[in-house]
């Protein structure tokens, strides 16, 4: 089976963590995972897998904070979140863990790091928990060259008003501020266009109890679908 590729722009920039239809990626009821720089063609060849693990999450939205602090709350047998670990030494050591496979996505705050290990992530699925993640969106073809497959939650939003009116007693207490929600909107406009081919679903944007409800539910479609993966060459 060969799936056309998708052409887009690479973003090489390390994005900050805060960024009811399914998307295109998905093939018939399947995932369809694909690591861009496998090929270079216009089209990947590819291979169904019934792909047994729990499936970490990468929640690809402007409140995922506090999405996840909301899943994590009400189902915790269910849920875990990737908590970053604090590291203090530089760019280019940080730089080799991702390239090593160690990391899976860092950020720098003040004058120390923080990253996701892969054993974090590889530990909770384990525990037969999904990993909740709000990392950025190039960590999706870093999971996939270590035969990890993420289930990729994109949350669309219909403005950025709607966006700064959200709120949750909880979770959200406090309501964004009109330039954070313009900035938070248009940054995740660009997310989606440069991104959309990786996503598992998209979810309507809205108060933070139905998204959260929509979140679930598209977990636990995802975790029962096989896969497609691009074939390797063989030696």
């Amino acid at each position: 089976f060969f799936r056309r590729r998708t052409k887009h722009k690479r973003n090489n920039s390390k994005d900050s963590r805060e960024f009811n239809s399914f998307s295109e990626t998905s093939l018939s009821s399947d995932s369809v995972p694909v690591l861009e720089d496998l090929a270079f063609n216009k089209y990947t060849k590819v291979e169904r897998m019934e792909y047994k693990n729990i499936r970490p999450v990468i929640l690809l939205a402007p409140l995922a904070d506090s999405l996840i602090k909301k899943l994590v709350a009400e189902s915790p047998d269910k849920y875990s979140t990737g908590q970053p670990t604090v590291m203090q030494t530089t760019k280019q050591v940080m730089e080799q863990g991702l390239a090593d496979g160690i990391y899976i996505d860092y950020w720098q705050e003040e004058d120390k790091f923080q990253c996701i290990k892969t054993s974090i992530i590889k530990e909770i699925c384990d525990q037969g928990k999904h990993c909740l993640l709000s990392i950025s969106p190039s960590a999706i073809e870093r999971l996939h060259r270590l035969q990890i497959y993420p289930i990729v939650v994109f949350a669309r939003h219909r403005s950025h008003k709607q966006l700064r009116e959200i709120t949750d007693p909880q979770f959200h207490s406090q309501k964004l501020s009109a330039k954070s929600a313009k900035d938070l909107y248009d940054k995740f406009q660009k997310l989606e266009k440069d991104y959309q081919h990786q996503f598992s679903a998209v979810i309507q944007g809205g108060n933070l109890a139905e998204m959260h409800q929509q979140v679930k539910t598209v977990i636990a479609n995802e975790q029962k679908k096989a896969i497609w993966v691009p074939v390797c060459p063989r030696v």
